[in-house]
């Protein structure tokens, strides 16, 4: 018998689906600009060691039949008319199911969902040069990172329903050839608008809890999954600053919430989107060090405005300013116009209003 052809792990293809009834498969049909993508068959298997007069094992049975799946891709806009104000599709439903709902308006926005009812699933579909694997019922976490300079990224860790699936040629993919955001002419701000920290690397982590929905009238035991809780908290490598600029440890002490705010455009500068969080806290700083440059470690969590209607802890908006800047109506002015981007101010008078007026060791 002759070998097999030698499969390369570059040559795979990642397409999904909002499927509009949990658990439901349905053809996956928008592609994913994805960067190493996985999809891996979790091991559930039964060992059987029962008593007897011979050691080891006898035949196991299966468990529930569920798959992980893991991929990285670029925000980056849709591929529509000049105009467009969406961001790519392969992205929107990947952010839906890590617990978003899309908010159809002027300019799209996303928002994070308590409503399982209102929540999304998708299946999954990736093509491994002849190969084919499908997950279903999918529902995951979220971070998104950014590296000074490079593209603005969504890390998607899913758990999802596992069928067995034949081989499969490699699919014609309609592939989005907009440019990613990137971290690079950042309007990033902290205290509702006011201080510009000087980051090179950040993330957030929307700390979902994932868990399956087990139900045993399936084949494979498990329905969907479903997201049951999250903690969204930031973390940064903020240069050191005097505290008369940001006094990040007597904000810490002070149980401060305050604004922060990221908008980050494409290679153009039309579209965009901003990242939005009205009440971000620190935790704890650390000290840290960047190539021989004092930083503080940031780490913050992202409170919701208020107990009753929550969700609104971390909104996602897509941006579209043609030829004239403007923000989203959705969200607040994040900096003053006199204040460059990057900067940070360094009277008094800009201090942040966020920031008690005794020193930490009087806190």
């Amino acid at each position: 018998m002759a070998n097999a052809a030698v499969k390369l792990t570059r040559r795979k293809v990642v397409q999904i689906g909002i499927e509009n009834i949990k658990g439901t498969i349905v053809t996956p049909n928008l592609h994913v600009f994805a960067y190493d993508p996985v999809i891996q068959a979790s091991d559930t298997n039964q060992t059987r060691q029962p008593s007897g007069a011979a050691l080891g094992n006898f035949p196991a049975v299966q468990g529930e039949q569920v798959g992980t799946a893991t991929l990285r891709t670029e925000f980056r806009s849709a591929l529509a008319g000049d105009n467009t104000r969406d961001i790519d599709p392969g992205l929107s439903a990947l952010l839906q199911a890590c617990g978003y709902t899309l908010s159809p308006s002027a300019n799209d926005q996303f928002n994070l969902q308590s409503n399982v009812s209102l929540m999304k699933t998708i299946t999954v579909g990736m093509w491994e040069d002849g190969m084919y694997k499908r997950l279903h019922g999918c529902m995951g976490n979220l971070r998104i990172t950014g590296e000074f300079g490079k593209p603005l990224m969504a890390e998607v860790d899913l758990s999802g329903v596992w069928t067995n699936q034949p081989d499969a040629v490699l699919p014609t993919a309609s592939v989005n050839t907009r440019m990613p955001y990137r971290l690079r002419g950042v309007d990033f701000t902290l205290a509702g608008g006011v201080y510009t920290p000087r980051i090179s690397t950040f993330t957030i982590d929307l700390g979902n809890t994932v868990t399956m929905v087990e139900d045993i009238s399936k084949a494979q035991g498990v329905s969907h999954y479903v997201i049951t809780g999250r903690d969204p908290v930031i973390t940064m490598d903020a240069l050191a600053e005097a505290r008369s600029n940001y006094d990040v440890f007597a904000l810490w002490l002070a149980e401060t919430e305050a604004a922060m705010s990221m908008k980050f455009m494409d290679n153009v500068g039309i579209r965009g989107i901003t990242i939005y969080a009205p009440k971000m806290q620190h935790r704890a700083p650390q000290e840290g060090d960047r190539d021989g440059k004092l930083t503080h470690e940031i780490t913050a969590q992202l409170n919701v405005s208020d107990h009753d209607t929550g969700n609104d802890e971390l909104s996602l908006t897509a941006v579209w300013e043609g030829s004239a800047s403007s923000s989203p109506s959705s969200t607040p002015c994040s900096s003053p116009s006199s204040t460059p981007s990057g900067s940070p101010s360094s009277t008094p008078s800009s201090t942040p209003s966020a920031t008690p007026s005794t020193s930490p060791s009087a806190t």
